[in-house]
């Protein structure tokens, strides 16, 4: 199994995480293992795919301005007003 799975296998994963949750630790309760759950989904999986999403728009963002940059570099390099 994936330490970090997709959400198809993800009923298999959480059973497994708190089978080795409960069983580390003694007298663990339900509500604990549930809450330890979500925070392990949380930043194994969610986590993952906000910062992938934040990076994926920065990188596109210094793209188009780059290519911004260089567009208005061109055209002051061609103007009539640089050739006089």
């Amino acid at each position: 199994m994936s330490f970090m799975p997709t959400p198809g296998s993800s009923g298999g994963a959480e059973w497994a995480f708190e089978e080795v949750f409960a069983a580390s630790f003694v007298g663990i309760t339900g509500s604990i293992t549930a809450s330890a759950i979500l925070l392990w989904r949380f930043f194994t999986y969610y986590l993952v795919m906000i910062l992938g999403a934040i990076s994926a728009i920065c990188v596109k963002r210094r793209k188009e301005d780059e290519e911004l940059c260089e567009l208005e570099s061109s055209q002051t390099a061609t103007s009539p007003k640089s050739m006089e």
